[in-house]
């Protein structure tokens, strides 16, 4: 799995490649069904399911095609479902 650094000023840093990325990056490796793990440098915080959902809104502003909003409003309003949240 692939360790992503998360820096205070919201640097993305690939620790097995040694440089910085960006959100469009991860979403190039999302696509390519690499598995990574966004945590902060400092405190080790998980910030990949929020990167997830940063990707989630970008494709959505950046696609011609209309985006189906439900699902969005669906996990809204119903919260992460437990058997996500305990994967």
């Amino acid at each position: 799995m692939l360790l992503i650094k998360r820096y205070l000023n919201r640097k993305l840093y690939d620790s097995e490649a040694h440089c910085y990325i960006t959100v469009h990056d991860l979403a190039k490796l999302v696509r390519q069904g690499v598995d990574f793990k966004v945590l902060d440098h400092a405190s080790g915080f998980d910030y990949t399911a929020q990167t997830l959902a940063l990707i989630l809104v970008m494709e959505a502003k950046m696609s011609s095609r209309s985006v189906d909003v439900s699902v969005f409003e669906k996990v809204i309003r119903e919260g992460i479902p437990e058997t996500v949240a305990a994967a």
